[in-house]
């Protein structure tokens, strides 16, 4: 009995040692320097160099009452865990295997408890952490609800939580998800619009598909020639063409890049028609190259660098085209984080991803232009509205049918064109091309089957 209680009392010790945190705040103060001053008379005292330093001592807060519970119940399982164990060698004849494993099973329970985390917020969730509440407060008032409050603090700061978010994170989480996938190195990828089978190129145009696609860009096309007029069809490529090796080890693609849907489309146009294509695939390929990220890790868009290399692209094109202007280049180039976007609002269990705290770099041109817009859409995204800009230069008019990955380009095109009108859609219509010189249909390559049957009207 005595040697159980000695064992017991020991154990006490332990658990109070690991969970030391949960019972003893220790907070070391800066040691505060020392200045000159000066005495009576203007004469200096001896100075203390910045150097030297008044030595403080830490602060240290004991509060009783976690201590006095974890003590108790440590002992009381101590003391019933050694008694457990002795009957299993003494009476119950159990094997060394048998015991090992139940102390191993114990030693397991208390991990949790080892460490108490004292962090005010969670990154990976973005919400403070529940905060320590006692029984008694320093008023005297009792808190009735001690026990529901030390769950949620408990549950917020206990040992290796951090790691069991990751795990749930990665094996529990994105299998759940139904519109993200939760890739590697915190990349996610969008899975609407048969985002992943695209990736796969697994979707594959009919022949009639390709025709009517085909039919429309035509009759936009000859549209515009006959009025002296240049059109152009510009495809924005998916993210998880650029960055597709992202996606986790089960997301494999085997039917290569070459033979995707995209493709598919462009030879067709080449081969049947007269339709100027720019799909900037190799250009940022090459710019990823140098390593400055072009799409955003948490969204489904291009950032303004990687706008600047599609916009590049589409400036180059015109003016091998003989189309008369004069491209513009960043100013500079500025680092910054991008904080939540689109895809950590899709995500369930979780209220943003790690990659918020990704940095880009913004490739910033001043907006040296006037600016309108037409409230023409009930939506509360401004972009969607119709948009104008103007800018005092010898250049040409352009018209622009767009979706939201034209926004990274905005700025570089509207400091191109002297005039430029931005339609949020992919009906091409002649009262809106008006007197335009150029007429661009820009459309993101997961869209493509959204041009199938449009007519030009």
């Amino acid at each position: 009995m005595r040697k159980r209680s000695i064992i017991s009392i020991l154990l006490v010790f332990v658990i109070l040692g690991l969970s030391h945190n949960a019972w003893l705040t220790i907070k070391p103060k800066s040691p505060v320097a020392v200045q000159t001053v000066r005495g009576g008379g203007g004469r200096a005292l001896p100075a203390i160099n910045s150097q030297s330093r008044k030595p403080v001592r830490p602060s240290v807060k004991f509060d009783a009452l976690p201590f006095i519970i974890i003590a108790i119940l440590g002992y009381l399982l101590s003391y019933k865990l050694t008694s457990y164990l002795a009957d299993f060698k003494t009476e119950k004849k159990y094997s060394r295997i048998d015991i090992v494993f139940l102390a191993v099973c114990t030693v397991i329970m208390f991990l949790p408890m080892s460490h108490i985390s004292d962090a005010k917020k969670s990154d990976a969730e973005n919400r403070n952490l529940a905060v320590w509440k006692p029984f008694i407060n320093k008023k005297g008032q009792i808190n009735y609800n001690f026990g529901r409050d030390y769950d949620k603090w408990f549950s917020d700061r206990f040992n290796l939580r951090n790691l069991l978010l990751k795990f749930n994170a990665k094996f529990v989480l994105d299998k759940n998800q139904p519109d993200v996938v939760i890739g590697k190195d915190d990349w996610l990828f969008y899975k609407g619009e048969n985002g992943v089978r695209n990736f796969l190129n697994l979707d594959l145009f009919t022949d009639d598909e390709l025709k009517y696609i085909a039919n429309y860009l035509v009759s936009v096309d000859e549209y515009c020639k006959q009025r002296n007029k240049r059109f152009y069809f510009f495809i924005g490529p998916d993210k998880n063409k650029i960055y597709g090796e992202y996606y986790p080890d089960y997301i494999k693609q085997t039917i290569p890049n070459s033979k995707s849907r995209v493709m598919q489309l462009i030879n067709y146009l080449h081969k049947h028609t007269d339709i100027k294509v720019i799909y900037p695939y190799n250009e940022l390929y090459q710019a990823k190259e140098k390593g400055e990220l072009l799409y955003w890790k948490n969204d489904t868009h291009w950032n303004s660098l990687g706008g600047y290399v599609g916009y590049k692209a589409l400036a180059d094109a015109l003016i091998n085209d003989g189309v008369d202007i004069e491209p513009v280049k960043p100013e500079k180039f500025v680092r910054y984080k991008a904080g939540i976007k689109e895809l950590d609002n899709m995500l369930i269990g979780l209220s943003k991803s790690a990659a918020a705290n990704t940095e880009y770099v913004d490739a910033f041109i001043t907006k040296d232009y006037e600016f309108s817009i037409k409230d023409t859409t009930p939506s509360d995204l401004l972009s969607h509205n119709d948009m104008f800009s103007h800018k005092d230069i010898d250049a040409p008019k352009l018209v622009m049918f767009r979706d939201s990955f034209s926004r990274a380009m905005l700025p570089f095109i509207s400091n191109t064109f002297r005039d430029v009108s931005y339609y949020w859609t992919y009906d091409v219509k002649k009262s809106n091309i008006g007197d335009a010189d150029v007429v661009i249909l820009q459309t993101v390559e997961r869209f493509l089957f959204c041009f199938v049957k449009r007519k030009f009207l």
